[in-house]
């Protein structure tokens, strides 16, 4: 976006009226806590907005990422990480950061650590989904009479790989 020659710049204005405000509520017989926790907030926000505006123009200038990253005290990697814009090779256009539906546990690990005690518990649906099939059929083999519990132990792994095969097949 071209900025408009003699216009305010909009991240400096931002930043400029929100430093304003904080100074305002922070004043003598300014006005409740809660209204300085906003204003600082809204600091905050507007010296992100900055610094990723400084960021894109320092890389614009053609400043190096390991440069950017010295000035920011991280690595060049934590800098593009957080500030750089993964371009897609077969378009050149920047790659989308959103998530997609559905997808907010793609990353995460099944199960980890427990708070308090051992062991591991269920961090994500696939690994409640585990553990219920692992109860069930703890369910099922201790209410099979006595003469079927070998015919058991192998029929229902078999059944609990096939339902995974087929749960896990679109993926």
């Amino acid at each position: 976006m071209a900025a408009v020659p003699g216009a305010p710049d909009p991240v400096t204005h931002r930043a400029s009226a929100a430093a304003r405000r904080l100074a305002e509520e922070f004043g003598p017989g300014s006005g409740s806590p809660v209204a300085a926790v906003a204003a600082a907030r809204e600091l905050a926000v507007a010296a992100s907005s900055a610094l990723q505006a400084a960021v894109d123009q320092a890389r614009g200038a053609g400043h190096s990422w390991r440069k950017i990253g010295d000035v920011l005290d991280t690595t060049r990697q934590a800098a593009f990480q957080r500030f750089g814009r993964p371009v897609d090779p077969r378009t050149g256009s920047p790659t989308n950061r959103d998530t997609l539906p559905g997808v907010s546990d793609a990353g995460r690990p099944w199960f980890g650590p427990k708070r308090f005690g051992y062991g591991y518990r269920p961090q994500t649906w696939p690994g409640w989904l585990v553990t219920g099939v692992l109860v069930l059929a703890v369910v099922l083999v201790s209410t099979l009479p006595r003469g079927r519990f070998p015919e058991a132990l192998v029929a229902i792994p078999v059944v609990l790989i096939v339902m995974a095969i087929r749960l896990f097949q679109g993926r």
